[in-house]
């Protein structure tokens, strides 16, 4: 799906310092899978290197699409594209894809 929607972009996607298999794995991580995440992630991923007149779209221009379009809280070992990243769903308590038991939703 990512390199699908990659093709039609105006600029080239790289993966940077990681292998694809590697990108396609932070990506899932970025967007818990969910393509209303990936499209959002590539269009501001897009923009932000439209902007900064660059050449191609990597893991920089990806992190600061998380941080910026998906979770404001999504940083160093938080953000999928950081090399620090943890490689973990990103469901606890506060973060984009938060799990809510439906004990806890019936309260609401």
């Amino acid at each position: 799906m990512f390199m699908t929607l990659g093709k039609s972009l105006s600029l080239t996607l790289s993966p940077g310092d990681y292998s694809w298999s590697e990108i396609g794995l932070r990506l899932y991580y970025a967007t818990d899978g969910r393509i209303a995440f990936i499209k959002k992630l590539l269009t501001s991923s897009l923009q932000f290197a439209l902007e900064r007149q660059e050449t191609g779209i990597g893991p920089e221009q990806l992190a600061r699409a998380f941080t910026e379009d998906i979770w404001w809280g999504g940083i160093g070992p938080l953000n999928p594209f950081s090399p620090d990243f943890q490689f973990r769903r990103l469901d606890r308590g506060g973060e984009p894809f938060e799990i809510v038991s439906a004990r806890s939703s019936r309260r609401s």
